[in-house]
């Protein structure tokens, strides 16, 4: 939420919702305050209504202020019900009423988690460049992803795991199986001690 960016969204056209840190300090009708005291303010007034986005209950609070370097915008406080997870979003939609802006906010965050994760796998570690090579890297990187994210639904599915396991557990769960599995094969392999170490070498 810089006003650089700000700035490039309104020369293209564009709208813009991102995230906003609480330290950061608006104006709320004519007082200067952090959005961490705004938030404590809105709490004390009840300013937050229950809002249900995909069977989830968020307590949300929208409101609008003014933004040194950026203007006027619509700040949207959200916490997810029985947790602590606590988010300040700054928006340019001030038309939206709360639960279109929590509702395309969560959106966002899933986009963000999966570029997140695909990043964990490699996604970011090719130079990129116009070239056949760097599409087939992030091709094999998100299919990569896919499969990843199917098996954590099996495991959880089949019982394997008592909960959902994140992309890195998936990986360390392939990697644990294939080294098992690598294990019985040289245990049960009638092959030459030099033919098995001719099959593993990677060089």
């Amino acid at each position: 939420m810089c006003s650089e960016v700000v700035e490039h969204c309104k020369n293209h056209g564009y709208r813009w919702i991102g995230d906003i840190k609480s330290n950061r300090v608006v104006y709320f009708r004519g007082e200067k305050i952090s959005l961490s005291g705004l938030y404590d303010l809105l709490c004390e007034v009840g300013w937050f209504v229950d809002v249900v986005v995909g069977g989830e209950i968020y307590l949300v609070c929208g409101v609008k202020v003014y933004v040194a370097e950026i203007g006027d915008v619509l700040i949207l406080i959200n916490v997810k019900v029985g947790t602590d997870d606590l988010h300040f979003l700054c928006s340019d939609l001030l038309e939206l009423s709360v639960f279109e802006l929590l509702e395309m906010a969560l959106k966002r965050h899933v986009i963000e988690e999966v570029h997140k994760e695909v990043k964990a796998l490699g996604f970011g570690e090719y130079q990129f460049q116009c070239s056949e090579a760097a599409l087939i890297h992030v091709h094999l990187v998100c299919l990569a992803f896919v499969l990843l994210y199917i098996l954590r639904l099996r495991l959880l599915r089949y019982g394997t795991k008592n909960s959902l396991l994140t992309t890195d557990g998936a990986v360390k769960w392939v990697r644990g199986q294939a080294g098992g599995m690598f294990v019985h094969m040289v245990r049960d392999s009638k092959e030459s001690t030099k033919s098995l170490l001719w099959r593993i070498n990677t060089k």
